[in-house]
């Protein structure tokens, strides 16, 4: 009993300095680059996606590239274009052969 107690206080210390220098490490980072926080611009036509929509795909995108950047085009698919992505998946799975048994199971 002494030993998985020892084991488990190993494991949670290790685990706690590790998410201590990750803390330090993006706080590190975070004055390094600056005050963290980018603007992003977003034009939009009045026909396009709802705004909280565009919202969050200028976030995703400024989240995951650092470098400056423009949305061109974003929209939602439609049936047309869920054809093609269903036509691929059945063609995957009939593909696939299956072993058929002997009706007497051999």
């Amino acid at each position: 009993m002494l030993f998985v107690l020892q084991g488990m206080t190993v494991v949670v210390v290790s685990l706690g300095l590790l998410a201590a220098c990750c803390r330090l490490i993006s706080f590190v980072f975070a004055i390094v680059s600056g005050d963290g926080s980018r603007k992003v611009t977003v034009h939009r036509e009045e026909d396009d996606q709802p705004e909280e929509i565009v919202a969050v795909i200028a976030a995703a995108v400024a989240a995951t590239i650092d470098a400056p950047h423009r949305i061109v085009h974003a929209r939602i698919q439609g049936q047309s274009d869920l054809a093609w992505s269903l036509e691929g998946r059945m063609q995957h799975h009939t593909s696939h052969t299956t072993k058929t048994l002997h009706p007497t199971g051999r």
